[in-house]
């Protein structure tokens, strides 16, 4: 423990950014960096609101020794308390739902509300650093979440208001126009560099699977005449492009943007492994396979959690394989090839509580938050 405050002195001292000016009060504060800016543009329209680095990337030093005089009150958390404190916040956002632990710094401060938002899929193993906590569980005001389901999973852990009203970047886009002739895939990339994994085997884990997949979407695109696109991952494209073209195989590279939901094609099949984007692609009526198939090629999630987590399905369905089969595979990509408009919408109104429920405008979040009078 005293080496821990020890590190974090030197951080602060010889690596952080240093601002000398005293926050400005407002009433919303966003708990880090991290999304802020897609919290403002989804939610928040024009309205003034602070920012805390808790990561001690920057650090405020009219605060920092301001919050000397509560180091005995507040322990470990004095400079951030006091921070928030100072600005005089009501509402707390963060877009980090999986640092449960932020609901108890804001517990400390009883008249400033927290609002959690859920920003990806999640796979069970998020929660398993805090599986201590199911007898005593964290608080939050609001959490905004993708759907029901895990809303019921998560309040083991957590008591809050859950509103379930999908991705709030997702809903900022407009429900997809179904056109019968389908052109081309779109593999939705989960490329990682190997060093941001170091702890697992990145050839079983990222390589063999990846290989799989498009081995299959290779032989599917030929069968059908459909040009293979792969929408990237990181700003690094050079490198993502290169990780691609050792499977041989023809495809278009797309480039990451800021984002990627514009990219989305309506005349295109949708495809990829775990990837958050296909549960919000799919609540928009896109055509989606999901191939959630990396556990079998080398197992870092023991709960295999499979492509609708937490609900339990079959290994195979219409349009997912929770296993690497080609055969079923290829049935997944014949049927989204085929499918018509009216039994493809009924499939999504079917599984998208399951999945990513869609509100084009985030209409059910900004009720909330209308009547909390934050916006």
């Amino acid at each position: 423990m005293v080496m821990a405050y020890l590190k974090k002195i030197l951080y602060i001292i010889f690596i952080s950014k240093k601002d000398f000016k005293l926050p400005k009060k407002n009433k919303i504060i966003f708990l880090d960096e991290i999304g802020y800016k897609k919290i403002r543009d989804s939610l928040l329209e024009n309205l003034e609101f602070s920012i805390i680095n808790l990561r001690y990337a920057e650090v405020n030093i009219p605060i920092l020794l301001l919050s000397l005089i509560n180091v005995f009150k507040y322990g470990k958390h004095c400079y951030k308390i006091t921070f928030i404190k100072y600005v005089n916040a009501k509402f707390a956002f963060s877009f980090i739902d999986t640092s449960l632990h932020y609901c108890d710094l804001i517990e400390k401060i009883p008249d400033c509300k927290l609002i959690l938002i859920q920003n990806g899929r999640r796979q069970g193993k998020e929660l398993e650093p805090f599986i201590h906590r199911a007898e005593d569980k964290f608080k939050s005001d609001y959490y905004f979440v993708f759907n029901k389901e895990y809303a019921e999973y998560v309040q083991k852990y957590i008591s809050t208001k859950f509103v379930v009203g999908g991705s709030i970047l997702n809903n900022r886009y407009q429900k997809a126009e179904f056109i019968s002739k389908v052109e081309k895939v779109q593999y939705i990339s989960e490329f990682h560099v190997k060093e941001s994994v170091p702890d697992i085997d990145y050839e079983k884990w990222e390589i063999e699977p990846t290989k799989f997949v498009l081995e299959i979407l290779n032989e599917f695109c030929k069968k059908n005449n459909l040009e293979l696109e792969i929408i990237g991952r990181i700003f690094d494209s050079e490198r993502e492009r290169n990780f691609y073209q050792q499977f041989n195989i023809p495809f278009k590279f797309t480039k990451k943007t800021k984002e990627n939901y514009s990219k989305l094609s309506n005349s295109s099949i949708i495809v990829g492994m775990s990837s958050t984007m296909l549960g919000e692609s799919f609540s928009r009526y896109f055509r989606v396979a999901f191939f959630d198939i990396r556990n079998d090629f080398y197992l870092q999630n023991h709960l295999k959690p499979g492509f609708a987590f937490p609900k339990k399905t079959n290994e195979y369905g219409e349009f997912w394989s929770n296993k690497p089969n080609k055969n079923k595979m290829l049935e997944n990509l014949d049927f989204l090839y085929s499918v018509d408009e009216s039994d493809w919408s009924k499939l999504v109104e079917k599984w998208s509580d399951s999945l990513v429920v869609y509100d084009y405008g985030n209409n059910k979040y900004k009720k909330i938050l209308k009547q909390e009078s934050v916006i």
